[in-house]
């Protein structure tokens, strides 16, 4: 299954991989923490986008 949604990602165009990874990161991080967006937040969202971002991004393996 997870190998299924992984090749679903790869054939994406890389703009949106980044955009659906950075809106699912913010959304699980607003769940998490309810108080509003605050710099540390936004800097969680970015790092986390970031490393989930290098494993989807990941060059294909020949």
């Amino acid at each position: 299954m997870l190998n299924k949604i992984h090749q679903f990602f790869y054939k994406l165009p890389d703009l949106v991989k980044f955009f659906y990874i950075t809106v699912l990161t913010s959304a699980t991080l607003d769940y998490l923490f309810e108080d509003g967006l605050t710099v540390f937040k936004v800097i969680v969202i970015l790092a986390m986008t970031i490393f989930n971002c290098l494993i989807i991004f990941k060059p294909k393996e020949k």
